[in-house]
């Protein structure tokens, strides 16, 4: 089989994780996470963007591109400052260990929120600090909070739905709002203030422990989001209209015979040029202080970009247009000489974007649900190199076992056939374990990550989410204490397999 893979790392969102709150958060069940990964030898974990969910909860429609999700703060740290009272879990023993309940989540955990920042006021308990992070992070904190603050007093309506003198940022009136409501936009400064440390002490422990975290970056922001409502003129914006000329997606491929219509605003490239992709830049360093690496979704989107005229019934509609392509890549390469990149560059990608990414010299994705259609498939083994992370699946992939029970009969026994091949005696019942060990063993990958669903063989039960779909089932699934027991004994058998 050859030296197996040292690098192994698992992919699960922060909030799958188990806690006391609902929905896994900065707690101390996170820092125990890190400290099983360590006793297992595994070095990388993979999470789901951090930012705050608006529409559909899902972390790739983000309100902000430099805040973290409010849902993720840790309860236990404000109690232990002082600021709310011992018994605050009280109100979360309702909640759902196995799925997350935003709403339910947020009609909770907000009051807990407001009680903090009220005691806050009272004792100035780290007031220092939290001046030096407003003045810090004031080019997005400020025009964050107004808008958050502004959001919440319209029963949280998208920006569009606002009055027409509040629906831009630099409008007067919103700068008298901001001058006359500043506590209110303070308290959502305090709690961007409080998740930045309790973050940036997971991240300091992690690294004591020896592993790094992948952040995820997506190409796209939401429509109702701070940067689009602050700052209109990064996008391919209609000037008649408070909606983009075009948004984004994908063209039909296996995820959906109509495409992907994600609707989010495509980026104006030439102005971002111009202005030598400063907010990109800005954008790289905040995720870069978040993360150890980072990968960056969509990565055939800065070669060339599917865009859907807004308002369009699906995918279909739309057209390819150029991306930034090297331009970008170069300023990123000013700005990061390290570039601790990672490409997603699954779907359909023609031997132009493939001749661009080969230029880039940056790692790429193999996932092994892909690989069994023919022989020339890129997944295939043998295809990978030292610029490819291998996974079983990703975040957008049902389980492997819901995939391989689902997978037609002709790509089953080709899984199977390469798993012998490699000789892995493997069969329907152990094919996701095998699966893992194929990946593990085999040397030429520079990382392979597995979802944690992948470790645990579950079912479709626990997939996290359906592309082109928008439902409770999509980034809700939680692992439990027993889960990650059994991912400990499972996980320490394959790592210290001889």
């Amino acid at each position: 089989m050859g030296k197996k893979n040292n690098t192994l790392g698992v992919l699960l969102p922060v909030f799958s994780l188990p806690s006391q709150q609902g929905i896994g958060c900065f707690g101390s069940r996170t820092y125990a996470w890190i400290d099983g990964l360590t006793t297992v030898g595994i070095t990388h974990w993979q999470v789901c963007p951090l930012g705050p969910t608006g529409y559909g909860c899902s972390p790739y429609q983000p309100l902000s591109e430099f805040a973290l999700n409010p849902y993720f703060v840790d309860v236990s740290d404000l109690i232990s400052r002082g600021w709310i009272p011992k018994n605050a879990f009280d109100v979360f023993q309702s909640l759902s260990n196995t799925r997350v309940q935003y709403q339910r989540v947020k009609a909770r955990l907000t009051p807990l929120l407001y009680q903090a920042y009220d005691q806050f006021l009272k004792t100035q308990h780290g007031g220092d600090r939290f001046e030096k992070f407003k003045r810090r992070e004031r080019v997005w904190l400020d025009s964050y909070a107004t808008f958050c603050a502004l959001k919440g007093r319209f029963g949280g309506s998208p920006w569009w739905l606002w009055p027409k003198e509040l629906r831009a940022y630099e409008n007067k009136e919103v700068q008298n709002y901001k001058k006359s409501h500043a506590l209110i936009t303070d308290f959502f400064a305090f709690v961007q203030w409080v998740l930045s440390e309790q973050w940036s002490n997971v991240k300091r422990y992690a690294r004591r422990k020896g592993i790094r975290i992948v952040g995820d970056i997506p190409i796209y922001v939401g429509e109702d989001s701070a940067i689009v409502w602050e700052d209109r003129k990064l996008f391919q914006w209609n000037p008649t209209s408070d909606h983009p000329q075009y948004v984004a997606g994908v063209p039909p491929d296996y995820f959906s015979p109509t495409g992907q219509l994600w609707g989010n605003p495509l980026y104006d490239w030439n102005f971002l040029e111009k202005n030598n992709y400063r907010w990109w830049v800005e954008r790289m360093k905040k995720n870069l202080e978040w993360f150890d690496f980072v990968r960056l979704d969509h990565f055939r989107g800065f070669y060339n970009y599917w865009a859907i005229p807004h308002g369009a019934v699906d995918a279909r509609e739309g057209q390819w247009m150029q991306g930034p392509q090297h331009a970008f890549f170069n300023q990123l390469k000013k700005n990061f000489p390290k570039m601790p990149f990672l490409l997603e560059d699954l779907g359909d990608l023609n031997e132009q974007v493939r001749a661009f990414q080969r230029t880039l010299n940056l790692p790429g994705m193999a996932v092994l649900q892909f690989a069994f259609d023919g022989e020339n498939n890129p997944y295939l083994p043998h295809k990978w190199t030292q610029n490819t992370v291998v996974y079983t699946g990703t975040h957008d992939n049902d389980t492997t076992r819901g995939w391989f029970s689902k997978a037609p009969k002709q790509v089953q026994q080709t899984c199977l056939q390469l798993l012998r091949k490699y000789a892995i005696s493997s069969s329907a019942k152990t094919v996701v374990l095998d699966l893992i060990r194929l990946a593990h063993q085999k040397a030429t990958a520079k990382w392979v990550i597995i979802p944690l669903q992948d470790w645990l063989n579950k079912g479709s039960r626990a997939r996290i989410n359906t592309p082109g779909t928008v439902g409770s089932h999509n980034w809700t699934w939680r692992c439990t204490e027993k889960d990650l027991a059994d991912f400990q004994r499972q996980a320490e058998q394959m790592v210290h397999v001889e």
